[in-house]
């Protein structure tokens, strides 16, 4: 589920495009929160230009940028995604709070 102040999609594009105080939450536990997000909405991928801070099960992750993309494996047709944190990365795990 992703929310946001503003929002505007392309459709000839099938794209979208969300700013201001971007607030993602996703299926794993994770809460995310950016300025910016772009979607393509034909492949499924997100994009976060700028500064993203994420906390979760296991701690808290901020990035300069975000990147999360998937793909079908055409061996076995299973879908498999890759999310890639970049520019300034800062981890903080705690195993701790998982059980």
């Amino acid at each position: 589920k992703i929310n946001s102040k503003k929002g505007s999609i392309n459709f000839i594009k099938q794209s979208a495009q969300l700013n201001g105080s971007v607030f993602i939450n996703m299926t794993n536990g994770y809460k995310a929160s950016s300025e910016k997000i772009q979607l393509n909405l034909k492949l499924g991928n997100l994009i976060a230009p700028g500064l993203i801070e994420a906390t979760g099960p296991y701690g808290k992750i901020s990035a300069g940028s975000m990147e999360l993309s998937k793909h079908i494996n055409t061996k076995t047709s299973q879908l498999n995604g890759n999310l890639r944190f970049s520019n300034g990365v800062t981890l903080i795990y705690l195993p701790s709070t998982v059980k």
